[in-house]
């Protein structure tokens, strides 16, 4: 992005990648079109524009000819002799296999191996993102019998009683905890 002109260009094989083989260069309002609405605010390019921060990295989601894929942008400002801002330079890095299975193995620390519900890290995350206006609710079950479940037929037979239990547990939930 040229700062003295405002204007904005995508290299060519950034638009062939969102447009397909026959995609010209995109100016800033035709590459956001194709910028997740949900992730403007993370693409939004104004601290640089305002000389506020010289370099800023950007994740976000962005349609492509591949289908919706997780972008990494690093950006930097670059600024003449005298210290003024002239240019935003970036480079826009696919990332959405690494976003994915980062996605998979915070799913994987925040639930249960065998019955999926959140363990105790899941449900403090979720608790600390809740809105404290609205209220928490806890609801703590304990299984009668269990340990002898356990200790005469077998871990085997007590994991299956864990798995039937949160089935129906999540069978009975109405609503889902917000956050």
């Amino acid at each position: 992005m040229d700062l003295q002109t405002k204007s904005f260009e995508t290299s060519d094989r950034l638009a062939r990648f969102i447009g397909g083989p026959q995609a010209g260069r995109m100016d800033l309002k035709a590459y956001l079109v194709n910028v997740h609405q949900d992730d403007h605010p993370a693409a939004d390019l104004t601290p640089l524009l305002e000389g506020k921060v010289d370099k800023s990295v950007a994740e976000y989601r962005l349609r492509t000819t591949e289908g919706e894929r997780w972008m990494r942008c690093d950006r930097r400002l670059l600024r003449d002799a005298q210290g003024t801002p002239f240019r935003i330079i970036g480079v826009v890095i696919d990332f959405t296999e690494e976003h994915l299975r980062r996605a998979e193995l915070e799913a994987n620390a925040d639930t249960d191996v065998l019955t999926g519900l959140f363990n105790r890290r899941g449900l403090q995350k979720k608790f600390d993102r809740m809105s404290k206006e609205k209220g928490r609710l806890v609801l703590t079950i304990d299984l009668d019998g269990f340990k002898e479940v356990n200790d005469s037929l077998g871990h085997a037979a007590g994991d299956q009683v864990l798995i039937e239990t949160a089935s129906r547990l999540k069978a009975a939930v109405v609503c889902e905890i917000t956050g």
